[in-house]
């Protein structure tokens, strides 16, 4: 099933609150950690074959490639006042190796923690906790790196395990989302316009064994959506399974196609 527009902006949105799933500071029951550590392997198997196919696909260029890893969703453990959250966020951060120091800002609808850090490889990470109504909340973990180092960017499924270690116990089950951008391509290729992007990404579907479910375009953009058979991470839009996605936007300043690959989905600019 192919669908354009808005249609599947709308199933797109509800994909991600699908995939919102990671539950923290629960006990873990056997069967519920065997199953985390069974999501946690599909996760690291998804990376290292996107990293792959992204090496495959994208062109060393001035920019480098943007690698950008989430670990997000929801958290049951219920809270009374902005006290609590900062524990919650210190624990998670402290579980982390970073230092304390996060804070924490209260809005009409939700209190938020927030801490971040700058690391020694050029990426930044960031912990973001918010409490809502009725003791519910969600927590996003993010890492955004700028590599211009191949062998760099293949290290990205070493730093999901890292953390998936150093959180065992307060976190179970979870939903990794991770994606790679870069120059796509042959810079004399973007000449050719929307030709040159179908054949990227039917070259990016081929790598990963991937068939068209549904796709957006504009003037300058081509976003596909694909069930996988070798990716074992997904989300469901309208009814399908959602392994992969890649998209390709036409760069007006720096006059070149720019691919961005995403297991489940992409949830960054393209």
């Amino acid at each position: 099933m192919k669908r354009t527009g808005w249609s599947y902006a709308i199933g797109l949105a509800a994909a991600l609150v699908m995939a919102a799933v990671w539950m923290v500071q629960l006990p873990e029951r056997p069967s519920a950690s065997a199953a985390g550590q069974a999501a946690s392997r599909d996760a690291y198997s998804d990376t290292r074959k996107l990293v792959s196919a992204a090496m495959a696909l994208m062109e060393p260029s001035d920019s480098g490639w943007k690698l950008t890893m989430k670990k997000a969703g929801a958290y049951a453990a219920p809270y009374r006042n902005a006290a609590e959250i900062r524990r919650f966020g210190e624990a998670v951060s402290a579980r982390l190796g970073w230092e304390s120091g996060g804070f924490v800002s209260a809005e009409p609808d939700k209190i938020v923690y927030r801490n971040e850090r700058e690391t020694t490889g050029g990426c930044r990470d960031s912990l973001l906790v918010a409490g809502l109504e009725h003791g519910e909340g969600y927590a996003i973990l993010k890492r955004e790196c700028t590599l211009r180092d191949k062998e760099a960017v293949q290290q990205a499924a070493g730093w999901q395990q890292e953390v998936d270690r150093q959180l065992r116990g307060l976190a179970s089950a979870g939903t990794w989302n991770v994606m790679v951008q870069g120059q796509a391509g042959d810079p004399a290729a973007s000449s050719q316009g929307k030709p040159h992007a179908e054949r990227t990404l039917s070259r990016a579907a081929k790598l990963l064994q991937a068939e068209e479910v549904e796709r957006y375009e504009d003037a300058n953009t081509l976003s596909v959506s694909y069930a996988s058979r070798t990716l074992r991470q997904s989300v469901r839009s309208a009814g399908e399974d959602v392994h992969l996605q890649a998209a390709m936007h036409w760069d007006t300043a720096a006059a070149h196609w720019r691919l961005t690959l995403g297991t489940p989905v992409i949830t960054s600019e393209y």
